[in-house]
């Protein structure tokens, strides 16, 4: 994970690390907190959301998954922080 001016670059390796924790039998939203956390990105900074390449067709059912659960995260902290 990457931000640039507000836009947060989520790269392959992020969702080889959320594959791995799902694996593993972490839940979705445990494996997006904690990759927030080793890559030390505040959510409340994020204002968009974008993956570093377009996955193949075998890889978009995972990819988007993923994004949408990062998004949620990301709202829902910004909820809890009261910016929402």
């Amino acid at each position: 994970m990457d931000m640039n001016n507000g836009e947060l670059i989520v790269d392959y390796s992020d969702l080889l690390d959320v594959q791995e924790m799902l694996h593993r039998g972490t839940d979705l939203k445990g494996c997006i907190e904690t990759i927030f956390i080793i890559n030390g990105q505040e959510p409340k900074y994020v204002q968009n959301v974008k993956i570093s390449s377009e996955p193949n067709e075998h890889q978009r059912p995972f990819v988007e998954m993923v994004l949408k659960e990062i998004n949620e995260y990301i709202n829902n902290k910004r909820i809890l922080a009261g910016g929402g």
